[in-house]
């Protein structure tokens, strides 16, 4: 059985993977969810992330702390701090896996297959859900706009998990980690698992990233961009399949 470390996305927080969690410890998984710096309880200031190193401090302790190697999944924007550490502590990091996340090549930053795909209607939701803060230096999502929050994240979940994400809603940082690009391919096994529903990261951002990465394993689920809500079961035997 693996060990496993599960990291959210923008505007979410290590909480988000509850069910994912209790679905792949049933599985006689070890998992932990860690907040990237600003997000959840963690009490760094969205402005006062500086670098990589600031926003996944948190994360790399976890992992060198591990008396064996993790396999990373990642959701979302949790995507670049795979990319990073992958380069960061490749020892400690045994598989890869991308979930509907930004998956960036060499040269190419996630606000890159952003724009590169903003005028997709199928992202006019997400465009539509966020506002910005000093000036864009940050972003948060409106609290006036919640038929597009759900559509851009939330379109199969229930109620209560788009409530309970709406209270844990923090600002981001629109520098790190959005601006982060690797200087290489990293040499371990990946997998990016597309979500085909998904509002938030179209499906063509998706295979574009899966077709910048060659070697990627790509796997399928019909689900918005937060299956860790809606599908965790289908979820958990994907991810559990992946790790062996």
């Amino acid at each position: 059985m693996a060990n496993m470390i599960l990291v959210h996305g923008s505007w979410h927080w290590a909480g988000c993977f509850y069910k994912l969690e209790q679905q792949l410890q049933g599985l006689g998984h070890t998992t932990q969810s860690i907040n990237n710096a600003s997000h959840g309880d963690d009490n760094t200031a969205w402005d006062a992330i500086d670098s990589m190193a600031t926003y996944t401090a948190s994360l790399r302790a976890v992992i060198e702390a591990s008396s064996e190697s993790v396999v990373l999944v990642g959701h979302s924007m949790g995507g670049v701090s795979l990319s990073y550490l992958a380069e960061e502590i490749p020892g400690k990091i045994a598989k890869l896996i991308y979930l509907t996340a930004f998956m960036t090549a060499p040269g190419k930053t996630a606000n890159d297959y952003i724009m590169g795909h903003a005028e997709n209607p199928v992202n006019a939701p997400l465009f539509g859900a966020l506002e910005p803060v000093n000036d864009w230096a940050g972003i948060r999502l409106k609290e006036e706009a919640p038929d597009q929050i759900r559509q851009a994240f939330y379109g199969d979940c229930s109620d209560e998990d788009v409530a309970l994400s709406a209270k844990n809603a923090t600002v981001i940082n629109t520098s790190i980690p959005n601006i982060y690009t690797p200087t290489k391919i990293a040499v371990h096994e990946r997998h990016y698992i597309q979500c085909t529903n998904d509002r938030a990261i179209s499906l063509q951002a998706q295979n574009e990233m899966c077709d910048d990465v060659p070697g990627t394993q790509i796997h399928g689920m019909e689900t918005s961009h937060s299956p860790f809500y809606s599908q965790p079961e289908v979820l958990a035997k994907i991810i559990s399949g992946i790790s062996g």
